[in-house]
Protein backbone atom coordinates (compact mmCIF):
# COMPACT_ATOMS: atom_id res chain seq x y z
CA UNK A 1 0.00 0.00 0.00
CA UNK A 2 1.08 3.60 -0.50
CA UNK A 3 0.72 6.46 1.93
CA UNK A 4 0.97 9.92 0.43
CA UNK A 5 1.23 13.22 2.24
CA UNK A 6 1.96 16.90 2.05
CA UNK A 7 4.23 18.94 4.29
CA UNK A 8 4.68 22.57 5.33
CA UNK A 9 8.08 24.03 6.18
CA UNK A 10 7.30 26.00 9.36
CA UNK A 11 10.93 26.63 10.23
CA UNK A 12 13.04 29.69 9.48
CA UNK A 13 15.92 27.91 7.74
CA UNK A 14 15.92 25.90 4.51
CA UNK A 15 16.56 22.21 5.11
CA UNK A 16 15.61 18.60 4.53
CA UNK A 17 13.87 16.23 6.87
CA UNK A 18 13.25 12.49 7.21
CA UNK A 19 9.54 11.66 7.53
CA UNK A 20 8.66 8.24 8.95
CA UNK A 21 5.64 6.04 8.33
CA UNK A 22 4.74 4.21 11.55
CA UNK A 23 2.31 1.29 11.89
CA UNK A 24 0.76 0.36 15.22
CA UNK A 25 -0.84 -3.08 15.47
CA UNK A 26 -4.23 -2.36 17.07
CA UNK A 27 -4.42 -5.82 18.68
CA UNK A 28 -0.91 -6.04 20.15
CA UNK A 29 0.04 -2.36 20.49
CA UNK A 30 3.35 -3.06 18.73
CA UNK A 31 4.67 0.07 17.00
CA UNK A 32 7.01 -0.29 14.02
CA UNK A 33 8.62 2.19 11.64
CA UNK A 34 7.69 0.64 8.30
CA UNK A 35 9.10 3.22 5.93
CA UNK A 36 10.61 6.67 5.62
CA UNK A 37 11.38 9.33 3.06
CA UNK A 38 14.06 12.00 3.02
CA UNK A 39 12.74 15.29 1.64
CA UNK A 40 14.66 17.68 -0.57
CA UNK A 41 15.69 21.04 0.90
CA UNK A 42 12.47 22.78 1.87
CA UNK A 43 12.02 26.56 1.77
CA UNK A 44 10.58 28.18 4.92
CA UNK A 45 6.90 29.11 4.64
CA UNK A 46 6.19 26.79 1.69
CA UNK A 47 3.60 24.00 1.35
CA UNK A 48 4.74 20.90 -0.53
CA UNK A 49 1.57 19.12 -1.67
CA UNK A 50 1.82 15.40 -2.40
CA UNK A 51 5.60 15.38 -1.95
CA UNK A 52 5.56 12.29 0.28
CA UNK A 53 4.89 8.83 -1.10
CA UNK A 54 5.93 5.91 1.11
CA UNK A 55 5.14 2.28 0.31
CA UNK A 56 4.44 -0.37 2.94
CA UNK A 57 3.91 -4.11 2.58
CA UNK A 58 2.35 -5.53 5.76
CA UNK A 59 3.91 -8.85 6.72
CA UNK A 60 1.12 -10.12 8.97
CA UNK A 61 -2.66 -10.00 9.03
CA UNK A 62 -4.22 -7.55 11.46
CA UNK A 63 -5.49 -4.02 11.86
CA UNK A 64 -2.94 -1.21 11.82
CA UNK A 65 -3.17 2.49 12.67
CA UNK A 66 -0.79 4.43 10.42
CA UNK A 67 0.99 7.71 11.19
CA UNK A 68 2.94 9.76 8.67
CA UNK A 69 5.23 12.01 10.65
CA UNK A 70 3.03 13.50 13.39
CA UNK A 71 -0.27 13.01 11.51
CA UNK A 72 -2.79 10.19 11.46
CA UNK A 73 -2.71 8.47 8.05
CA UNK A 74 -5.70 6.15 8.63
CA UNK A 75 -6.34 2.57 9.60
CA UNK A 76 -5.80 -0.44 7.38
CA UNK A 77 -7.17 -3.95 7.87
CA UNK A 78 -4.88 -6.62 6.41
CA UNK A 79 -6.30 -10.04 5.53
CA UNK A 80 -4.26 -13.22 5.71
CA UNK A 81 -2.87 -14.42 2.38
CA UNK A 82 -4.23 -17.84 1.44
CA UNK A 83 -5.05 -19.99 -1.56
CA UNK A 84 -8.49 -21.63 -1.75
CA UNK A 85 -8.73 -23.44 -5.07
CA UNK A 86 -12.19 -24.91 -5.68
CA UNK A 87 -13.46 -27.33 -8.31
CA UNK A 88 -16.62 -25.63 -9.60
CA UNK A 89 -17.67 -28.13 -12.26
CA UNK A 90 -16.71 -31.64 -13.31
CA UNK A 91 -18.04 -34.21 -15.73
CA UNK A 92 -17.01 -37.63 -16.93
CA UNK A 93 -16.48 -38.50 -20.60
CA UNK A 94 -18.53 -41.70 -20.33
CA UNK A 95 -21.29 -43.09 -18.12
CA UNK A 96 -21.13 -46.71 -19.31
CA UNK A 97 -17.74 -48.40 -19.16
CA UNK A 98 -16.31 -51.87 -19.38
CA UNK A 99 -14.05 -52.78 -16.44
CA UNK A 100 -10.51 -51.60 -17.25
CA UNK A 101 -11.65 -49.20 -19.98
CA UNK A 102 -10.08 -45.72 -19.84
CA UNK A 103 -12.21 -42.59 -19.50
CA UNK A 104 -11.54 -39.07 -18.23
CA UNK A 105 -13.05 -36.32 -16.09
CA UNK A 106 -12.81 -32.67 -17.08
CA UNK A 107 -13.02 -30.04 -14.36
CA UNK A 108 -13.03 -26.27 -13.98
CA UNK A 109 -11.53 -24.27 -11.13
CA UNK A 110 -12.08 -21.03 -9.21
CA UNK A 111 -9.51 -19.37 -6.93
CA UNK A 112 -11.52 -18.11 -3.93
CA UNK A 113 -8.38 -17.26 -1.93
CA UNK A 114 -6.50 -13.98 -1.69
CA UNK A 115 -3.36 -15.14 -3.56
CA UNK A 116 -2.53 -17.30 -6.57
CA UNK A 117 -2.01 -20.97 -5.91
CA UNK A 118 -2.22 -24.52 -7.16
CA UNK A 119 -3.40 -27.68 -5.46
CA UNK A 120 -3.24 -31.46 -5.83
CA UNK A 121 -6.73 -32.67 -6.69
CA UNK A 122 -7.97 -36.26 -6.34
CA UNK A 123 -10.45 -38.06 -8.55
CA UNK A 124 -12.33 -40.44 -6.22
CA UNK A 125 -14.78 -43.22 -7.08
CA UNK A 126 -17.25 -44.42 -4.45
CA UNK A 127 -18.84 -47.81 -5.02
CA UNK A 128 -22.59 -47.17 -4.64
CA UNK A 129 -23.25 -50.68 -3.30
CA UNK A 130 -20.39 -51.00 -0.77
CA UNK A 131 -19.52 -47.36 0.03
CA UNK A 132 -15.85 -48.15 -0.58
CA UNK A 133 -13.84 -45.22 -1.93
CA UNK A 134 -10.93 -45.53 -4.34
CA UNK A 135 -8.60 -42.71 -5.42
CA UNK A 136 -8.50 -43.25 -9.18
CA UNK A 137 -6.05 -40.49 -10.05
CA UNK A 138 -4.39 -37.36 -8.72
CA UNK A 139 -3.50 -34.25 -10.69
CA UNK A 140 -1.64 -31.06 -9.80
CA UNK A 141 -3.73 -28.09 -10.92
CA UNK A 142 -2.27 -25.15 -12.79
CA UNK A 143 -1.66 -22.02 -10.72
CA UNK A 144 -4.78 -19.85 -10.65
CA UNK A 145 -4.78 -16.15 -9.67
CA UNK A 146 -7.09 -14.87 -6.92
CA UNK A 147 -10.62 -14.28 -8.17
CA UNK A 148 -10.01 -16.07 -11.49
CA UNK A 149 -11.84 -18.95 -13.11
CA UNK A 150 -9.99 -21.56 -15.16
CA UNK A 151 -12.48 -23.46 -17.29
CA UNK A 152 -11.41 -26.97 -18.34
CA UNK A 153 -8.23 -26.72 -16.25
CA UNK A 154 -8.24 -30.39 -15.28
CA UNK A 155 -8.38 -33.42 -17.53
CA UNK A 156 -7.89 -36.54 -15.42
CA UNK A 157 -7.75 -40.01 -17.01
CA UNK A 158 -8.97 -43.01 -15.05
CA UNK A 159 -9.87 -46.68 -15.24
CA UNK A 160 -12.10 -48.71 -12.94
CA UNK A 161 -11.07 -52.36 -12.73
CA UNK A 162 -14.10 -53.83 -10.94
CA UNK A 163 -17.66 -53.87 -12.30
CA UNK A 164 -20.22 -51.84 -10.37
CA UNK A 165 -21.84 -48.45 -10.12
CA UNK A 166 -19.58 -45.64 -8.93
CA UNK A 167 -20.14 -42.02 -7.96
CA UNK A 168 -17.20 -39.90 -9.11
CA UNK A 169 -15.89 -36.86 -7.25
CA UNK A 170 -13.22 -34.45 -8.47
CA UNK A 171 -11.93 -32.59 -5.42
CA UNK A 172 -15.17 -31.83 -3.53
CA UNK A 173 -17.34 -31.63 -6.64
CA UNK A 174 -19.64 -34.35 -8.06
CA UNK A 175 -18.34 -35.59 -11.44
CA UNK A 176 -21.15 -37.97 -12.34
CA UNK A 177 -21.98 -41.67 -11.99
CA UNK A 178 -20.53 -44.51 -14.06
Amino acid sequence: LYVTGSIYQAGTVEGSQTIELVAENVDTGEVTVVGSQETDDLQPGWYYLGVLNISYVPEAAGTYDLRLGDHDAGTVAVEAAYSDLQVISASTSAIDLIAGEEAFVTGSLYQAGTIAGSETIDLVAENVDTGEEIVLATQESPEVNAGWYYLGALNVSYTIDEAGTYDLRLGDHDAGTV
